[in-house]
Order: structure tokens, then sequence, then C-alpha cells
């Protein structure tokens, strides 16, 4: 069972303190029997605790928000400080790009002609050119020498068996002349 919404409840206890208060300035203490007396207490009484549960969970939800609230406050700051950080390191960061000096051409006063222009780009292609022509060349190399070692591998690698298979038949000689030969004594 839900506790009812806190205005409501106060409103009945209000309600039922002013009846009791009427009831007890309108009547003398000695005649009436306390038992109705009791039970309004009683009911003001269930109605006051009901208003503190009621008033404590609300109470709970909203502490539980502004936590909630506060913790994700306390992370957007962290995260600021950290951006200002690498804001600040970005900012102090010296570059090698702006100490390099750019280079002049000759023109350096007046704007480049068109056919400055075309003449910088000319030697630009060519020597994209050259630099590619020389990166495929190296590549030819470099797949010439792959070729070569792979081939020596091959061989040497026939020439291992065979040294292994000599040296067997070798050792097999080996043990049968010093078989069949009388040791020989010097004096």
């Amino acid at each position: 069972m839900s506790p009812a919404p806190l205005p409501s409840a106060h409103k009945e206890a209000e309600s039922l303190l002013t009846s009791l208060k009427d009831h007890l300035a309108t009547t003398s203490p000695s005649t009436d029997s306390p038992l109705p007396l009791v039970s309004v207490i009683k009911q003001v009484q269930r109605l006051a605790s009901s208003s503190i549960v009621h008033a404590k969970a609300q109470t709970a939800e909203v502490r539980i928000g502004m936590d909630k609230r506060g913790l994700e406050l306390m992370g957007l700051e962290y995260e600021k400080r950290r951006l200002v950080s690498e804001i600040n390191r970005c900012e102090e960061f010296d570059s090698i790009y702006e100490s390099i000096p750019l280079q002049s051409s000759s023109s350096s006063q007046h704007p480049q002609t068109h056919e400055e222009v075309l003449a910088a780009l000319t030697e630009e292609l060519a020597s994209m050119e050259r630099l590619k022509s020389q990166r495929i060349h190296l590549q030819r190399q470099g797949d010439l020498l792959a070729r070569e070692i792979k081939d020596s591998k091959a061989k040497t690698a026939g020439l291992d068996d065979v040294l292994k298979d000599f040296g067997k038949m070798a050792a097999a000689i080996q043990n049968k002349f010093s078989t069949a030969l009388p040791p020989t004594t010097t004096a």
C-alpha cells in the first residue's frame, strides 16, 4: 500500500485536529468517554506517520536525483578540466613547421606569372616521375634478389641431404676398414 500524498494527508490530519479541538472545547472531560478521543488521536497519529513515511520516500528520491546530478556534474567538470588541459598543451606545443623558413622564389616581390607556375609544376612532375621510376627499379631489384635467395636456398637444401648421406657412407667405410685391417704397431 503506497502512502497517501503528503498534502491531502496533512489536510485530513488538520481537519481531524480541528474537530478534536472543537469536541474538547464543547464537552467536559469528565462526562464523555475517552474512547472517541483516543480513536481520533490514533487516526491523527496514523496520518502523521504515513505523511512522515511519504515525506521520507520523497526526500530519498530527491536525494538520489541530486546525487546522480552531482555525479554527472563532477564528470562534466572532470571532462572540462581534461579538455582545457589538452587545449593548453596543444597551444603550448612548438611545432617544427612554424620554425622552418618558407622557400622563397626569385619573384618574391610580385606574384608569379602563369609561365613560372607551369614551369614549377612541370619540374615537380618530372621529379615525381623520376622518383617513381627509381621506386620501380628498386622494387625490381628487390624482387630479383628475393628470387636469387629462394633459388640458392632450394639448391642448398638438396646439398644438405647429399652431404648427410655422404657422411653416413664415409663413416660406414671407415668402420669396415678399421675392422678388416689389423691395427699397426710402431716400434
